[in-house]
């Protein structure tokens, strides 16, 4: 391909993308579904040859195999036990903490119950000789008409 060529290829693409951006949604959505399938397709194919050439297939005979007689019991816990182990802690922990929120939420309406029932306390006292008004001039009444 000569120079000319990539550049009519180049402007012929950038035509498309502008095409495709004043397109309706429907038709962008329609795009970028097919692109994104592709480029998966493309990055799985090419992870699959990686893995190939990475790991080295091995063919072996029932003559090979040596199956030993006795089989031996591994120490260590099994899927299933690991997870339930998780699982109980987890439960544990969580019934610890709404046990907690619980007292918290009881202590609150305690204190709330408290507040709530007691009561207020006014004193009105009469007033003695130092709050009466024989020291203050009488002034005249006027009737509003």
């Amino acid at each position: 391909m000569d120079l000319d060529g990539l550049k009519k290829k180049k402007k012929s693409a950038e035509l498309f993308l502008k095409k495709i951006q004043h397109s309706d949604d429907k038709t962008k959505k329609r795009w970028f579904l097919m692109i994104s399938a592709i480029s998966f397709v493309i990055v799985v194919s090419l992870w699959v040859v990686y893995l190939n050439s990475q790991i080295k297939s091995y063919s072996v005979s029932e003559e090979e195999v040596e199956i030993p007689n006795i089989v031996q019991k591994d120490d260590s816990p099994s899927v299933t036990e690991t997870f339930g182990k998780g699982f109980q802690n987890i439960k544990d922990e969580l019934i610890d903490k709404f046990k907690k929120i619980g007292g918290d939420i009881n202590n609150s309406f305690s204190s709330l119950k408290v507040r709530v029932e007691e009561t207020n306390e006014i004193n009105v006292e009469s007033g003695g000789p130092e709050f009466t008004n024989n020291n203050v001039e009488k002034v005249a009444t006027t009737t509003l008409p």
